[in-house]
């Protein structure tokens, strides 16, 4: 199968970086990002309630623009170092944002029987 149009990035696109690319130093509030025309510093503030995580490691970031306002937005991604295993876990259900149900499944499954009018009852 072959796509009738090549997928074409936006120029304002949000931009993934990793720990190479970007340097964030949540201490002194300052991020330095590799650019084409060399390193790029950025300053940005951290509220009293964002400092409780200032221990935590910086995974990945992803730098995006707001046209409309025209600001960047920095996105930072971290991790605890010392995280608890969850013991038990119970899950409920995941909603997959399908809309009809039974359609799905009784694509998935052709065998399937529910009891519904106009289908095969067990």
């Amino acid at each position: 199968m072959k796509c009738k149009t090549i997928p074409e990035r936006k120029p304002f696109a949000a931009m993934r970086y990793n720990q190479r690319v970007i340097t964030v130093n949540l201490v002194r509030g300052l991020a330095t990002i590799a650019s084409v025309k060399g390193r790029i510093k950025a300053t940005f503030p951290i509220s009293e309630y964002h400092r409780q995580y200032l221990s935590w490691k910086v995974t990945t970031s992803t730098l995006s623009y707001d046209r409309r306002k025209k600001v960047f937005y920095l996105h930072i991604s971290m991790e605890h170092p010392d995280v608890e295993p969850v013991q038990e876990v119970k899950v409920l259900g995941i909603d997959r944002g399908i809309v009809n149900v039974f359609d799905i499944c009784a694509m998935l499954n052709t065998d399937l029987r529910l009891g519904v009018p106009g289908t095969d009852e067990i």
